[in-house]
């Protein structure tokens, strides 16, 4: 598998996690009543703890499974 793809998967799978992430704590956020910029921030600490997990994690399954 050429290098570029490989890097360009995985930075789309951890983006990915950190939009999911930080859709869901500023909707979460929104409905418990908490102030915006506390909302902010909780959902920006949230998306970059998901997406370093979410890159990890594909990462690790990438190297698993892939064909050498």
């Amino acid at each position: 598998m050429n290098s570029a793809i490989l890097m360009t998967a995985l930075t789309k799978i951890a983006l990915a996690f950190a939009l999911v992430a930080f859709t869901v704590a500023v909707g979460t956020g929104l409905v418990a009543g908490v102030g915006f910029t506390l909302l902010l921030y909780r959902a920006s600490i949230a998306a970059g703890i998901f997406a370093l997990f979410g890159g990890l994690v594909s990462l690790i399954l990438l190297l698993f499974f892939s064909e050498r």
